[in-house]
């Protein structure tokens, strides 16, 4: 039974995700480039999560993602 319940629950979670996804795929694109770290040259991406749905961006690469995105790492002062 419990498994079960882990099987609806993990269902549901992939429904948000994917309903998170199609939301962002709908929202205004900013083209973004996150410097490389001079002090930790082998951190070479940035993982980014809204509600579920992960980017992973390359650092030193100009990037198009959604603009809840580029404010995010905007006020994580990756920008």
């Amino acid at each position: 039974m419990a498994e079960n319940e882990e099987a609806k629950a993990l269902n549901k979670t992939k429904k948000l995700v994917k309903g998170m996804k199609a939301k962002l795929d709908k929202c205004k694109k900013a083209t973004i480039k996150i410097p490389i770290d001079k002090q930790n040259q082998k951190d070479t991406q940035v993982t980014v999560q809204i509600n579920g749905y992960v980017y992973v961006i390359k650092r030193g690469v100009s990037v198009e993602v959604p603009e809840p995105v580029r404010v995010l790492l905007e006020r994580a002062k990756y920008l």
